[in-house]
């Protein structure tokens, strides 16, 4: 008798996989489970930077002595493999200079790492001035029989050596938001502080505690104050830390909420801020200006003289900000502290006594085994 036997195709071995990484040089890497590969740029297949592509390697023969030199300067033998496909593309626009060629408009990457121009059709945006720094959507990516085309979707700047262009290349780069939804903007435009509706609402009325802000001299917004009082009747310090209570201006799922969740963060630049909200919240109802009532979330820390928290209470309040601050200006009252305490006024001794406290909770953070991570700021 003869046994039937079965037989299993082998499936075939699955293509490498990992993200690109274009050197300004124009050839390519690809980290995989495998290994990394050297992409050559005629292998690029028209896959981006930051791509997450399939490859294929090259045989042996083809990468047999292939050496680059890494960007440390160390030459390294990699195999050699081409892009077969991209899987997901990083990029979706792209910011460069725009070059009239009729009846193209040329857009090429500011980027080194992507070596493709990007052709527009002059006649969907003749306004775009020749030689201006813009965002290009892309409609087609490159391939190896075709080149990329897409649309101007905003110019950045009119030359891309004007001042600020640098900055608008970062912004455009990093695709970071400068304009709010009309949603968000109404939603702004619509809040108001309505003091008596906070109170009828359980804040607490803190508008005659003496607060103050502490800020760089440059600060377009406060976002937290301080208020001191000594407690004669039961000896304890009532440190209040007053953070603007943004929340109940971005309810969930408003448009400034949803703007503001995909811009996750204020951005700031060299020359200008972007902000997370809408300038009506952030430069006005949530921000802790002097003389202006505004809502708070309010932290009171109740300390002894040694600095130790006794107890705490929270709570939304409604403030009213009596002095802003720079840095420079609370240093030089604290280092001719005594001269600014004999001259008087609210602000001297309330700062010089939170400098104290302050260094006391610092000494007892070292005695509980806490490690300063303070660094030098940079500033340009």
């Amino acid at each position: 008798m003869s046994r039937n036997r079965k037989h299993t195709r082998r499936r075939p071995k699955a293509n490498p996989r990992g993200v690109l990484t274009v050197s300004a040089g124009g050839f390519g890497f690809v980290q995989t489970a495998e290994g990394e590969y050297f992409i050559p740029a005629s292998g690029l297949a028209g896959a981006f930077d930051g791509d997450l592509v399939e490859i294929a390697p090259l045989r042996a023969g083809a990468s047999k002595g292939r050496r680059v030199a890494d960007d440390d300067g160390d030459m390294t033998g990699r195999p050699a493999a081409r892009v077969l496909s991209v899987v997901d593309r990083a990029h979706d626009t792209l910011v460069g200079r725009y070059e009239v060629a009729e009846p193209f408009g040329v857009v090429v990457p500011a980027d080194p790492r992507i070596p493709y121009d990007v052709f527009t059709m002059r006649a969907e945006s003749p306004e775009v001035p020749d030689g201006a720094l813009v965002r290009v959507r892309i409609a087609q990516f490159p391939t190896r029989r075709s080149a990329a085309t897409g649309f101007v979707e905003e110019v950045l700047a009119d030359t891309s050596d004007a001042p600020g262009a640098g900055i608008d290349l970062i912004v455009g780069r990093h695709k970071l938001e400068t304009v709010f939804s009309e949603g968000a903007l109404a939603d702004a435009s619509a809040a108001t502080l309505d003091a008596e509706g906070a109170l009828a609402a359980g804040y607490r009325d803190l508008r005659d505690r003496f607060t103050f802000t502490i800020d760089p001299a440059d600060a377009k917004d406060f976002d937290d104050a301080l208020s001191l009082d000594y407690l004669e009747e039961e000896g304890l310090w009532r440190l209040g830390v007053h953070i603007a209570d943004v929340s109940h201006y971005v309810p969930w799922g408003s448009s400034v909420d949803l703007d503001a969740r995909r811009r996750a963060t204020s951005v700031y630049l060299t020359d200008r801020v972007i902000p997370m909200l809408p300038p009506a919240l952030s430069d006005e109802l949530c921000s802790l200006a002097p003389g202006a009532e505004r809502r708070s979330m309010t932290a009171d820390l109740f300390l002894n003289d040694e600095g130790e928290l006794v107890r705490f209470s929270l709570y939304p309040a409604l403030i009213r900000s009596d002095a802003r601050l720079s840095y420079s200006e609370a240093d030089d009252i604290l280092i001719d502290y005594k001269a600014a305490i004999a001259a008087g006024g609210d602000i001297a001794w309330r700062l010089v006594e939170c400098s104290r406290l302050a260094r006391a909770r610092e000494a007892a953070r070292a005695r509980a085994g806490g490690i300063d991570f303070a660094t030098t700021e940079a500033k340009v």
